[in-house]
């Protein structure tokens, strides 16, 4: 999903839907909304000379969110920010302070079943310069349609389809922290290619083709198992119709 706004909370995420304002942080919180969140906690960005949230860019490529805040409720300095890049790859860095905390640490596609919480950080009473954390999305153990391929720097999707049919797709990602954590999330791409208007196969779009149609006509409930009504939903709406007439008479007399 592609997003062109973000609302930045001063209690330490980012959140790409709603302006959240939750100082009472929880996993199942993150969970449910799209969520960046490097240390949501009760925090406040008011008190303290410096204290704000600073925005910059350090290369054309990335953005880098950074808070300079305290505890709410002892005024303990945190330090820390998000780095979001091109290629999707997300940082989390950690500075001085950042004790006495009780936080939530993780990503969230917000839908219930794709996020990632970081262990080791999520929950933990200090995070004070705690090592870097990369957050990257790759490919593995998957099986994509023939003619697509996965960047496995990018995370983005290429090429076309070129056979129908189901394909699952393991979809994997890595955290820089040691031991490394990975969660992956299964996909199954369903593939269904537009059939030749040529349905006879015979090197042309003719009066063959047109009397398949005729006599496949206002056919319904077209399927794998009946061959798309013997080709003639070509455009594999469960129907044969208008639509794969028109195909047929834009084609007319087309061949090889």
């Amino acid at each position: 999903t592609e997003y062109n706004s973000v609302n930045v909370c001063s209690n330490g995420f980012v959140d790409f839907v709603e302006t959240l304002t939750h100082k009472n942080n929880s996993t199942q919180k993150l969970i449910d909304n799209v969520i960046i969140a490097p240390l949501w906690d009760d925090l406040d960005t008011s008190v303290g000379v410096g204290s704000d949230i600073y925005i910059y860019q350090a290369a054309p490529d990335e953005v880098t969110f950074r808070w300079q805040a305290v505890t709410w409720y002892d005024e303990t300095p945190c330090n820390f920010s998000v780095t979001l890049y091109e290629d999707r790859r997300i940082r989390f860095d950690y500075g001085s302070g950042n004790t006495n905390l009780s936080p939530t640490v993780g990503i969230s596609a917000g839908n219930g079943s794709d996020y990632l919480i970081i262990p080791g950080y999520d929950g933990a009473d200090t995070l004070t310069d705690a090592e870097s954390v990369v957050i990257t999305f790759h490919e593995s153990g998957s099986a994509l349609p023939p003619g697509v391929s996965l960047d496995p720097d990018t995370g983005c999707f290429s090429g076309a389809p070129q056979r129908p049919g189901d394909y699952n797709a393991i979809i994997e990602v890595t955290d820089s922290f040691y031991p490394q954590v990975t969660t992956q999330e299964e996909f199954i791409f369903h593939v269904v290619l537009p059939n030749d208007p040529d349905l006879n196969d015979d090197g042309f779009v003719n009066l063959l083709d047109f009397a398949i149609i005729s006599t496949q006509w206002l056919a319904h409930n077209c399927n794998d198992q009946t061959d798309w009504c013997d080709k003639a939903d070509i455009n594999m709406n469960h129907n044969v119709d208008m639509v794969d007439l028109t195909i047929i008479i834009e084609n007319w007399l087309g061949g090889e």
